[in-house]
């Protein structure tokens, strides 16, 4: 829920490992995910409508290294797609982890 108490829905991308700037297929294969998780609509189960995803998470479990963010939001088309974007490294991942454990 948005702060105007609007549904807003998330997908994500989860990857093991690092993602190089240098290693084009990571990125490639990273953007044309990108891309298809805000064109294609889904099936929301409960309200029984399509809707479409509002933000997309690239969570990684290792890091991003070189340029990769940087080439990743560069090759993204659209200037309000590349907004809407959230990259989630190891680092941040283990930072959510301490602050909410034992909190769930």
């Amino acid at each position: 829920m948005t702060e105007f108490q609007d549904v807003e829905y998330w997908g994500a991308q989860i990857k093991f490992g690092d993602i190089s700037g240098a290693a084009e297929g990571d990125v490639n294969e990273l953007i044309a995910q990108a891309d298809d998780a805000f064109k294609m609509p889904f099936y929301d189960l409960y309200t029984k409508q399509k809707q479409r995803v509002s933000k997309l998470a690239i969570v990684i479990s290792g890091k991003f290294t070189e340029n990769a963010i940087e080439k990743i939001c560069e090759k993204i088309e659209s200037h309000a797609t590349r907004n809407n974007v959230v990259f989630i490294d190891g680092v941040k991942l283990s930072t959510l982890a301490e602050r909410f454990r034992g909190k769930l």
